[in-house]
């Protein structure tokens, strides 16, 4: 008797729960939100709100979804499916507390001569507490020895901690590792660094490159996110094929080669950073939160700022350490659209615009400067601000002994954007222009010093 073959349903994929849930977490979502946006994405109708709930909850408790939805779902997260399903995993942790553990049972054991001759070396090189601080080293050797493959390595940290190459090729994460890849405009590369101090070197030093190139040409950066990758890309207005991107990815060596995982948490607050870095480099970012500043030219300001000297800071600590003077606007507001309409084509509206915005910054700066001879003043140019700085003044020339002067820096000069609700926010200001300005503003201090 033959037997009746079943149909075939639609392929099943098993995700894991908690992975699904921290992703979510992650990404904002409710748990309906998230599936009402992976049904749009697939075009695909639902019945009601609570089947879509009871739904979304299933995907959470059970894990099991058609491959075609966990790819849609796995698109709406930003992550990938190796990801959702647990063969990669979301991020490495830190095996520190595991190691400090290990050593300090081994350490009792007196026949373990190789370990106890390490901790006795730490000791004489000055170590007070050697055991944290060789768990701390033996797991960044372990993140090394991942990604060299290396059985030297493998053997040394073995002979100290007993654990075997398997238990040692867990994923663990120590500086972390990040696969980078650039192209472009310049020099394309693929490069694997460590740590995510290392990774924010490499972009300064490709924007310090960049911007370079620009000279008075607008230029913007963009920064996104596409998990488990993050891009970052820039281009330069009037220059034809000028766009240069880099991506970057956190990833887990093993014998089997790299796996894509998250940022830990200290890389996820490092990466905030980013966007606020690029300022001094470009004239328009950006950030990972969508966010693009300035939003409009108009809205620009020059903020004068006094900074307390320790002493006014004590005598009232909740002022805070600064207070803001002006918000500067010069002729923006008038001729910004104008700027926008007749610079476009020349690429130079920000280099236009600072110019009018700071028209008459020195006659708003010129009367907090008078407290104290002009010739013990300075206005020197910093990363995305200029700061006025009082220098060394004579004790003859003091009103009083009791009256010191308040040496140091006392003012900065930064870009801003007003918002709506008056409220202003850091805006970026390229280098380059912030030399234009502090250029001009010491030809001005100079001229009232004669």
């Amino acid at each position: 008797m033959q037997k009746i073959k079943k149909p075939v349903g639609r392929p099943a994929l098993h995700i894991k729960p908690a992975v699904l849930a921290q992703l979510r977490a992650d990404a904002g979502f409710t748990q309906f939100q998230l599936a009402r946006a992976v049904y749009e994405l697939a075009n695909k109708r639902w019945e009601s709100t609570n089947s879509l709930k009871s739904t979304a909850q299933r995907w959470e408790t059970r894990g099991t979804l058609d491959k075609a939805l966990a790819i849609h779902l796995a698109a709406v997260l930003k992550t990938t499916l190796p990801i959702l399903t647990g063969e990669h995993p979301v991020s490495a942790p830190s095996r520190v507390g595991e190691l400090e553990e290990i050593l300090k049972t081994r350490m009792q054991d007196p026949s373990n001569l190789k370990l106890q001759e390490v901790l006795r070396q730490m000791g004489e090189q000055g170590s007070d507490n050697p055991i944290p601080e060789l768990a701390s080293d033996l797991n960044r050797f372990i993140e090394v020895a991942q990604l060299s493959q290396s059985p030297q390595a493998f053997e040394h940290i073995t002979a100290l901690t007993g654990l075997e190459r398997t238990e040692l090729e867990q994923p663990t994460s120590h500086f972390g590792l990040w696969l980078m890849i650039g192209s472009g405009h310049g020099l394309a590369f693929r490069e694997i660094v460590t740590g995510i101090d290392s990774l924010m070197h490499k972009l300064r030093d490709e924007w310090e490159d960049a911007s370079k190139s620009f000279r008075i040409r607008d230029c913007s950066i963009e920064f996104s996110e596409e998990k488990p990758w993050f891009k970052v890309r820039w281009t330069a207005s009037g220059l034809v094929g000028f766009s240069r991107t880099i991506r970057f990815v956190r990833c887990q060596p093993s014998a089997k080669g790299l796996s894509w995982v998250a940022p830990s948490e200290w890389d996820k607050f490092h990466l905030e950073s980013f966007a606020p870095s690029a300022r001094p480099y470009f004239d328009v970012v950006t950030g990972f939160d969508a966010v693009q500043i300035p939003a409009a030219l108009k809205d620009l300001r020059v903020r004068v700022e006094r900074n307390y000297s320790p002493r006014e800071y004590e005598a009232n600590p909740s002022r805070g350490y600064s207070e803001t003077l002006a918000l500067h606007s010069g002729e923006l507001p008038e001729y910004a659209g104008q700027i926008i309409e007749t610079y476009s084509a020349s690429a130079s509206i920000s280099l236009m615009a600072i110019q009018h915005l700071c028209f008459g910054l020195w006659d708003t700066l010129l009367p907090h400067l008078s407290g104290w001879p002009l010739k013990y003043w300075s206005i020197q140019s910093g990363l995305s601000h200029i700061s006025v700085v009082l220098g060394e003044i004579p004790l003859m020339e003091w009103p009083s002994l009791d009256t010191m002067p308040p040496l140091g820096h006392r003012f900065s000069i930064s870009l801003v954007e007003l918002q709506a609700d008056g409220s202003y926010r850091t805006a970026p200001w390229r280098t380059a222009l912030v030399e234009l300005i502090c250029e001009r503003l010491n030809k001005r201090l100079e001229e009232a010093r004669t």
